[in-house]
């Protein structure tokens, strides 16, 4: 499914394609074939934030996720563009929010992989999260801190991925306009904020590092008045195995769980 829940991707196996589906209630073409894209061997199937492109793992023995261009105005539009090598046959696959790390099951674990294009790690598996038995499937929570896998041993492994999001709440007793900002960043990642909100994400350098981190918010009411705070992350690191009954859980594709945590209320300024 693509990020505003319009098209559903269905990877076709031994059909070597993958399907895309109408999926808006409001479309005249609602729940009908609208697409049909060639895919060797397709298992998982997932499209960046702003759908133009759609990322297809290979589970053969090519061990690959291909890279198949969607952009409407793309002469190369419906191809595959790109292939990333992943250190076994991949299966379920998603991706982060920010639509710059692609995770992707294997036979014994989940790699995180750089998906950005400007990056220049680009394509490269900049980590590995181990689980408790073979993974079927793999979702992530819509504010990118948790993955969970569903394994062949009946169990959910519920991952973090070293993303930690929470919002720095200022006040001002002339109840001027506030503007935050990031004056200081991380060391082992990186940080953004909404200005106008306070609303903060912080990702590590390295998907799943738990190496403790900080930063600075600075708030500012225009007028002169300026604060600042440190903030500091220290992901979890632990992976969490929970038993499933019945033991039928290969599909994650409805999971919907919010997790954020480090909020602070900034001084008068």
């Amino acid at each position: 499914m693509n990020s505003d829940g319009k098209y559903a991707f269905v990877g076709e196996t031994l059909a070597n394609k993958v399907v895309i589906l109408d999926a808006d209630p409001a479309s005249p073409t609602y729940n009908q074939v609208i697409a049909e894209v060639p895919a060797n061997d397709a298992t998982g199937a997932v499209a960046t934030p702003d759908g133009k492109t759609l990322y297809v793992a290979d589970q053969s023995s090519n061990k690959l996720v291909n890279v198949i261009d969607l952009d409407p105005a793309s002469p190369t539009k419906g191809t595959v563009v790109a292939s990333i090598a992943v250190p076994g046959e991949p299966g379920g696959l998603t991706m982060s929010p920010d639509g710059n790390t692609l995770y992707a099951t294997t036979l014994d674990d989940v790699v995180a992989i750089d998906v950005d294009p400007q990056s220049p790690t680009y394509k490269q598996v900049l980590g590995t999260n181990a689980v408790s038995a073979k993974p079927y499937d793999v979702a992530l929570t819509p504010d990118g801190t948790r993955l969970y896998t569903a394994n062949s041993d009946d169990t959910v492994s519920v991952i973090p991925t070293g993303v930690v999001t929470g919002t720095a709440r200022g006040s001002d007793a002339d109840g001027d306009t506030l503007a935050y900002s990031v004056s200081g960043q991380p060391a082992h990642g990186a940080v953004v904020i909404d200005p106008m909100t306070g609303a903060w994400t912080y990702a590590p350098g390295v998907p799943g590092s738990s190496t403790p981190d900080s930063f600075v918010i600075t708030v500012d009411d225009g007028h002169g008045g300026v604060a600042s705070q440190t903030v500091t992350t220290n992901a979890p690191a632990a992976r969490c195995d929970v038993p499933i009954h019945p033991a039928e859980c290969h599909s994650l594709g409805g999971i919907r769980v919010l997790v954020g945590i480090g909020s602070w209320t900034g001084p008068n300024v």
